[in-house]
């Protein structure tokens, strides 16, 4: 399953990228490798929970908080698997 994020900055890794992601919480922030990032997506892993129009995710990263996972709205996630980088 992938995830909408929105891109911050440059991390202090030369190929990761900071992104926040909108939570049920607030805006989280994380590091991810630039690689992962596609179409404004990263890849996270299938629901862990569901509760009416939420889903509990896993990240590949953990948030600037100390988090792993996150209740995240169904709208800004996809189903499918990521199309490979050109």
């Amino acid at each position: 399953m992938r995830i909408r994020v929105e891109t911050i900055e440059s991390a202090l890794h030369p190929n990761q990228v900071l992104v926040t992601i909108q939570t049920l919480e607030g805006p989280q922030t994380l590091a991810v490798d630039k690689r992962s990032l596609s179409q404004s997506m990263i890849e996270v892993g299938y629901p862990i929970s569901e509760h009416g129009q939420y889903r509990l995710v896993e990240l590949p990263a953990e948030t600037s908080s100390g988090a792993w996972r996150m209740w995240v709205d169904k709208t800004i996630t996809s189903e499918g698997e990521m199309e490979a980088a050109e």
